[in-house]
Order: structure tokens, then sequence, then C-alpha cells
């Protein structure tokens, strides 16, 4: 009785190897190391900020034409267009949205690439780059600290508004009387419920 029940899980471990082994290879996904902002902007041939206003299908890339908005390197043009190759890693460009580009260039006749395997990315998530574009390596690391200790040496200020704003709306529904004085005057008008 053991030995047949230990065939049997043998045959369904063999079986599950087999299934593993014979199956279709999934599509490779792309992969790559990306570096930081500044390792990157020293590999890209031109990296700028724009918006997306065209899109084309080539035969072996979509085509993206950018209005651009600031430029950090290479040649500072109104219009750029980079190619995003069609396969695992063709960058998904949208028509309308802004997007900081790390475009690659294998020599000055070819056009700028990019990849999905980079840092090109949508302007509103590359705001630590932008910085780190802007004003160095340290950038966005610097200006937390600075906003820690800002709020740290104001945050006797802050307890004391929020304990204020609290006695007021705590006033206010003691009184209900008040809200249409004060809303004839202005006072306090922005948090009044019901409005």
């Amino acid at each position: 009785m053991k030995n047949h029940r230990f065939r049997r899980q043998g045959f369904s471990l063999f079986m599950a190897l087999l299934i593993l082994i014979c199956s279709p290879s999934p599509a490779t996904a792309c992969s790559c190391s990306v570096g930081t902002a500044t390792e990157e902007l020293q590999k890209a041939k031109a990296v700028f900020s724009g918006t997306v206003s065209e899109l084309r299908e080539g035969e072996e890339a979509v085509e993206a034409v950018l209005d651009v908005k600031s430029t950090w390197k290479g040649e500072v043009q109104s219009t750029r267009i980079v190619h995003s190759p069609f396969g695992s890693c063709q960058y998904p460009f949208e028509l309308g949205p802004t997007y900081l580009v790390y475009a690659k260039q294998r020599d000055d006749s070819s056009p700028y690439v990019v990849h999905d395997c980079g840092r090109t990315s949508l302007v509103s998530s590359a705001y630590p780059d932008i910085l780190e574009l802007e004003f160095g390596p340290n950038a966005a690391r610097s200006i937390q600290l600075i906003q820690l200790q800002f709020y740290a040496l104001h945050k006797p200020l802050y307890q004391t508004l929020e304990n204020w704003h609290e006695k007021v709306k705590r006033y206010l529904l003691l009184h209900p009387h008040v809200e249409k004085d004060s809303k004839q005057y202005g006072f306090y008008s922005a948090h009044f419920p019901g409005e």
C-alpha cells in the first residue's frame, strides 16, 4: 500500500518536471541595469523634456515627435524625433503627455533611440531626476532634509494652527447662528458644512 502511494507521488513529480521542461518559454521581457540620472546623463547623447505631439509608426520603430520644453544635454531644438524600436524594449510613448527623455544615438547620422530599459519616464514621475539634473546628484536628498528640518522647526506652529482649527470647528457646531454671520463677512467660509 505504501509502495503504491510513493509510486503515484513519484509519477506526479515526474509529470510536473516534464511539463516544466517541455512547455514553451515565455517571451523575454526587457531587462537591464539602469544607473542614476547623472550616470545616464553621461551615457545619453541628448537629455530633454518634451510633450509628444505626434506618433508615427515606421518599419522598425515608433517615431515620437516631441515639442521640447527643457534641454540638459545635446543641441537645443524646439522639436525632436526619437525612435522606440518594436519589441520587448519598446518605450510606450502616448500622444499628449510630457516626458523626460534620455536618448541614445549610435552615430551622428543615426536617429535618437529610446528604450523602455532606461530612465526615460513621464515628467510627473521624474521629479528626483529633474532635481538631480538641475542641481547635482545629492539634490533630492538635500531637499528632503531641508523639508524635514523646516517641519521640525515649525512643528509647534503647525500644531497650534491645527488646535485652533479644531476649536473653531467645535465652536461652530455648538453655535450654528455664527455660521450665517461669518458667511456674510467671509470668515471661515471655505470650511462650512453643507456649502
